[in-house]
């Protein structure tokens, strides 16, 4: 089982700002993971990575972190299709990237996933109040967020949130 945090690819995007010379919390942030616990990313997960942020100083930077160790791959991440099913129509997670992120999560012993999409912490409170969604996303009240870590112990925070939790500095 690999071990690390999981990364959705919108902050990876905003991640590489940071490596063109636009420091940011987020790429704070990475780094500090990144001397942490570490990254933790299935191929489908690379993929949209160098997808969305693929030029040679992104391209270059990931292949440096997995071959020192920072960056683990994730093999065959795994979700019982139960839970799959469950995931998709009782509480609306959209398949393709967002459950990829989940089965990854999923795969490591960490079990921990730094995102701000709401896809992920509650995908069916998009028409909701804006105060709804920030105390679904921030104090973590979301249906799927709820889901994810009551039972598969999966821990869902944004970046304040992960720096906390890990302990990052």
């Amino acid at each position: 089982m690999s071990d690390g945090v999981v990364v959705d690819t919108h902050l990876m995007t905003e991640f590489y700002q940071g490596l063109r010379g636009q420091n940011n919390y987020i790429y704070e942030t990475i780094n500090a993971i990144c001397r942490g616990p570490g990254l933790a990313a299935s191929e489908k997960l690379f993929a949209e990575w160098r997808n969305t942020c693929g030029t040679y100083v992104f391209l270059q930077w990931i292949a440096d972190q997995l071959k020192n160790g920072i960056i683990r791959k994730v093999e065959n991440p795994y979700l019982p299709r139960a839970i799959i099913k469950k995931l998709i129509n009782n509480f609306g997670l959209p398949r393709g990237m967002d459950l990829e992120i989940v089965k990854c999560a999923n795969s490591t012993q960490i079990k921990y996933i730094m995102s701000d999409d709401m896809h992920l912490y509650d995908p069916k409170s998009k028409n909701a109040s804006t105060k709804e969604k920030e105390r679904a996303r921030d104090q973590r009240k979301g249906k799927l967020c709820c889901f994810l870590r009551n039972h598969l112990g999966i821990t869902l925070g944004t970046c304040a949130h992960c720096r906390s939790d890990l302990q990052l500095k």
